[in-house]
């Protein structure tokens, strides 16, 4: 009875393995998955930071589109900073804070606005250097914390903080993991990496709670973030507002002549706009209005055809209204003045 019950549970297991295998082979054949995200690792202080000096080429949508992520030696997304524009005070520095958006998914760096900004700003007669400090998935917390904490080797004279829809929950599971003191790392890190059947399933759960959210939301008139179908509670509001209000202040105390642009990553949300324009009040603030500029686009050219992330043309809108808003206010350098007590 025994080596029966051993025979069919191994014949069970062995049928299991190889419907798994069959169904791997399928989805990596009829329906590729995005490759695993490689260039990220676990951090204490802000949940995981980008690797330094890794590189990955990264594919997406149907498989066919890729992108060359390269992490510079600081860990973040762009070419390694000379240090000496680093202590140069002639050289204005533009520290650029966000997620996803900010990171650049899905574009390569020529096309990324960071890229497109510095190219602008050359043209003039100051010297500028601008920071991409953009990490995917981050929310406001993490963003604010990483720029406050890099202050001092950046002297910014001017932050720019890109607010997305998921921002607020994304915070929240920042600061439930952080309570928890639950690690980074993602659950089943192994399948995330090489099986395209788990990654797809994963996407399929993401699709229908993205769907529920926005089918939810949509029955009560509610204006959603379309990438994410995220809905703000007032609740988060006042939080993020609290943490935006909490970095100008140490901003400014340490940097009097630098500012504070907002802008949104989806500027034709009316609701995230009034915020964004709400938050800029203060002093050394300013919410970089580009409705305009996206709403001249055609509505298809706007995102990438696989999700809810900026085109190319839409990185070259936020590079124009940010040029605008730097050099119609203008930007001096920033001095320290914890360096100056």
């Amino acid at each position: 009875m025994l080596k029966v019950l051993v025979f069919r549970s191994t014949a069970a297991l062995l049928a299991l393995a190889a419907a798994l295998l069959i169904s791997e082979v399928t989805v990596r054949f009829l329906a590729p998955q995005y490759d695993a995200i490689l260039w990220v690792q676990p951090d204490p202080r802000y949940g995981y930071v980008q690797k330094p000096n890794f590189s990955q080429r990264f594919r997406f949508g149907s498989g066919k589109e890729e992108m060359h992520v390269s992490i510079n030696s600081l860990g973040l997304r762009m070419a390694e900073i000379d240090p000496g524009a680093l202590r140069d005070p002639g050289t204005i520095k533009i520290l650029l804070l966000g997620d996803s958006f900010t990171f650049g998914h899905g574009v390569e760096l020529e096309d990324h606005f960071a890229t497109l900004l510095q190219e602008l700003l050359e043209r003039g007669e100051d010297g500028y250097l601008v920071i991409n400090a953009g990490v995917s998935g981050w929310g406001t917390i993490q963003e604010l914390r990483y720029g406050r904490d890099h202050l001092q080797l950046f002297q910014p004279s001017v932050v720019v903080l890109v607010f997305c829809g998921n921002d607020p929950e994304d915070d929240e599971r920042f600061l439930a993991r952080s309570a928890a003191g639950i690690s980074a790392a993602p659950r089943f890190a192994l399948l995330c990496h090489h099986s395209h059947l788990f990654r797809f399933m994963l996407a399929g759960r993401q699709r229908l709670a993205h769907n529920l959210r926005a089918r939810a939301a949509s029955g009560k008139g509610k204006v959603l973030d379309p990438q994410s179908a995220s809905l703000i509670s007032e609740a988060q509001w006042r939080r993020t507002s609290e943490a935006v209000e909490e970095f100008r202040c140490q901003y400014l105390s340490r940097f009097p002549s630098g500012r504070l642009l907002l802008l949104a990553s989806d500027p034709l949300n009316d609701v995230i706009a009034a915020n964004l324009s709400r938050w800029a009040q203060g002093p050394g603030s300013c919410h970089v209005y580009w409705a305009g500029s996206a709403a001249a686009l055609p509505s298809s050219a706007r995102r990438l055809s696989y999700d809810g992330h900026w085109s190319p043309e839409m990185h070259r809108a936020v590079a124009s209204a940010l040029a605008a808003a730097i050099q119609n206010q203008g930007a001096t350098n920033a001095v320290d003045q914890s360096m100056q007590r």
